[in-house]
């Protein structure tokens, strides 16, 4: 930092030099140039006005005289026959005209013969005006020699301007010198500035690298100060924000490691121990093989379902698994997947009522929107109300565009603070893992990598002792 400071102060003394010594002189002579120019065409409305208007010409002639006096300039205008028509010269006996004329009275009644020279260059080219520089003597610096015609009504009028053209040797001197003062002084100043600046913005920035090294090496409890600048604030504010969330991540990994270390060790501890019980108990009794073949045959199907699910998570989540967008009917997809769980239903006197229907074809991907309604019914009923009443309601959004498929039970609800944290996987209400019997923990984690691997909007609505409803949104064919 400190480096940049510097850095930066020496670029731009740099170009002050290259501005203010280098490129002096050129700049000052183009300025020069300019003045020249404009007080070329203050003389043609001057000598307009003193040919046309006697009561004009007075006031122009003075404003023409102020600006020379305030630029510098001696201005010296004559007619074609090279008599002197007015003079303005505040430039005194170093103006170089006054120098080549030395007016007097006679300048107003005779033609001057060295000026009709520079009249009679103008014969010899096209434009009606041309400059040069000039040096008359040792005495007397590098001056512009400016010549300009102006035609009132078909009479030539010839202005002559002079002005110093060059600075004197001794002020570009005392530039340069001012200069170098000027570079110690600011190098000095720049330097002990940059210092400071440097270590004010180092310190905070130097903290929060201790604090991400501790970070790397698994410290989660690191917390990254702030340092009073609004920027290093932000960033602190972001770090200690990651450093909340990477905790957050590694306590889910850890108890998601659990679940599914729980989910799989207890079918195969239940598979061993009934295929032991076979092996030495039921083996000669039918009866008795078949029941315990059947609890085998029922762990296998669930260690399946939730091998199932995971890699479905996790195709979802990686992004490895192509949704494919078609036509369909949601209306026949909703009655089949309530067919589907006609044997729970009567089992387990859960009755599932479908409510509106979607009167046009969405479009998504058929397979996935199926399995987040499966999903959805399957939550309902693990949680259904003392009623048995599984709502479905389907709408259709014109506002939006999009068909809403509602699945609602009747149950205890969920506390507003947990809403955001039913899509996690394996998260439970009251924070105490049990085995799920009716599915494996992953369904809502996966209805919601696949909703937004779809871009299809979904949601939860709860409220405690009164139901949870959960929702996809499908667009509607255009």
């Amino acid at each position: 930092m400190f480096l940049y400071i510097v850095a930066l102060v020496v670029s731009l003394l740099g170009l002050v030099y290259l501005l203010q010594i280098l490129f002096l002189p050129a700049f000052y002579q183009n300025t020069v140039l300019n003045r020249v120019e404009e007080a070329s065409i203050h003389s043609e409305t001057t000598i307009y006005a003193m040919t046309h208007d006697q009561d004009e010409f007075d006031p122009n002639l003075s404003n023409l005289r102020n600006f020379a006096q305030d630029n510098n300039l001696c201005i010296f205008v004559f007619d074609q026959e090279s008599i002197m028509q007015f003079e303005i010269n505040p430039m005194g006996t170093s103006c170089y005209l006054h120098y080549l004329i030395k007016p007097s009275a006679r300048s107003y009644t005779s033609p001057s013969l060295i000026m009709n020279q520079y009249i009679e260059q103008f014969n010899d080219i096209d434009d009606d005006s041309y400059y040069f520089k000039v040096t008359p003597n040792d005495q007397i610096s590098g001056q512009l020699f400016y010549a300009h015609r102006a035609v009132i009504e078909e009479a030539p009028y010839y202005a002559f301007i002079n002005t110093p053209f060059e600075l004197l040797d001794s002020t570009i001197e005392v530039l340069q010198r001012q200069f170098f003062l000027i570079i110690i002084g600011v190098l000095l100043l720049g330097g002990v500035i940059a210092y400071l600046i440097a270590r004010l913005l180092s310190q905070p920035l130097i903290k929060m690298s201790n604090s991400a090294q501790l970070l790397a090496k698994g410290r989660k409890n690191v917390n990254f100060e702030k340092g009073g600048y609004l920027e290093i604030d932000n960033l602190a504010d972001t770090l200690n924000f990651a450093t909340q969330e990477i905790a957050k991540t590694d306590n889910l990994r850890n108890d998601l490691l659990a679940n599914i270390s729980h989910d799989i060790r207890t079918p195969l501890t239940m598979i061993s121990a009934y295929a032991e019980m076979i092996q030495d108990i039921s083996g000669d009794d039918p009866e008795k093989r078949n029941q315990h073949l059947s609890v085998i045959q029922t762990e296998v199907e669930q260690l399946n379902k939730l091998l199932t699910d995971m890699m479905t998570l996790s195709q979802m989540q990686a992004d490895t698994t192509r949704l494919i967008s078609q036509e369909f009917d949601l209306n026949s997809i909703v009655q089949q997947v309530i067919e589907s769980f006609k044997v729970v239903t009567s089992t387990q006197r859960v009755m599932i009522e479908v409510i509106g229907q979607i009167n046009h074809l969405v479009v998504g991907d058929e397979i996935k929107v199926r399995q987040v309604i499966v999903n959805y019914i399957s939550n309902a009923i693990k949680f259904i109300g003392d009623d048995g009443l599984v709502l479905v309601r389907l709408l259709e959004i014109e506002e939006t565009g999009y068909a809403r498929i509602e699945v609602e039970d009747h149950g205890d609800g969920i506390a507003m603070e947990d809403v955001p944290f039913v899509w996690d996987r394996y998260y439970k209400v009251n924070k105490n893992y049990q085995r799920a019997r009716q599915g494996t923990g992953l369904g809502l984690a996966i209805c919601k990598a696949i909703c937004e691997r779809g871009g299809y909007p979904y949601g939860v609505i709860s409220e405690v002792g009164k139901g949870t409803t959960f929702f996809v949104e499908i667009p509607l064919k255009g």
